[in-house]
């Protein structure tokens, strides 16, 4: 009987999780993200790109402040 994690599904799990924290709070930085998820600024990099790339996410500019 296997037990713990695989790769796949860590991974699946890091992208619903970044999912859900945008939809809660739709205008964070990657570096927000990445503590807020305790994740590597690289991994969520990675990810991000991939949502990007199936749609569910855009990335836009900077907010100015006023």
């Amino acid at each position: 009987m296997e037990t713990g994690l695989n790769l796949k599904e860590i991974k699946s799990r890091n992208l619903s999780s970044i999912l859900y924290l945008l939809n809660d709070n739709a205008n964070l930085s990657r570096k927000d993200i990445a503590e807020r998820l305790s994740l590597t600024p690289a991994a969520v990099t990675k990810l991000c790109s991939e949502l990007i790339t199936l749609g569910l996410i855009r990335e836009v500019g900077e907010i100015d402040s006023i």
